[in-house]
């Protein structure tokens, strides 16, 4: 397997509650591109068990949840005519802001930006 696989793999036997949940892939990957395979899973470890909610990668995702629920009530407050344009089109924000959550922003945000990001986590 690749060291991606390898981190993944290990992250979850470590993580019997949650194992792998999708979105997380992409965080493993980035951080596999700047640190090494044994730290980019201590790094992942380090980010589900102690810095992101509970739930955030679990099979009933209660974290990364209430994250969307956040995120939409703060565009709905600080950025109102965002949700008019997206009933315009019969859509709501909650898809859109699932997937970058679930990722971290990672691929949704240029590099500088997304660290910049993590570095508030």
């Amino acid at each position: 397997p690749s060291a991606l696989g390898r981190v993944l793999t290990a992250f979850a036997a470590r993580n019997a509650e949650g194992g792998y949940c999708q979105g997380l892939n992409f965080v493993a990957s980035l951080l596999l591109v700047v640190v090494p395979e044994e730290e980019a899973f201590w790094l992942v470890c380090l980010l589900v068990e102690d810095i992101l909610p509970p739930g955030f990668y679990t099979t009933e995702l209660h974290g990364s949840k209430a994250e969307v629920s956040v995120l939409t009530q703060l565009v709905a407050r600080y950025l109102p005519n965002i949700n008019p344009l997206l009933s315009r089109w019969s859509l709501t924000l909650e898809p859109f802001a699932f997937a970058w959550i679930m990722c971290l922003f990672v691929g949704e945000l240029p590099l500088h930006l997304l660290l910049h990001v993590w570095d508030r986590l």
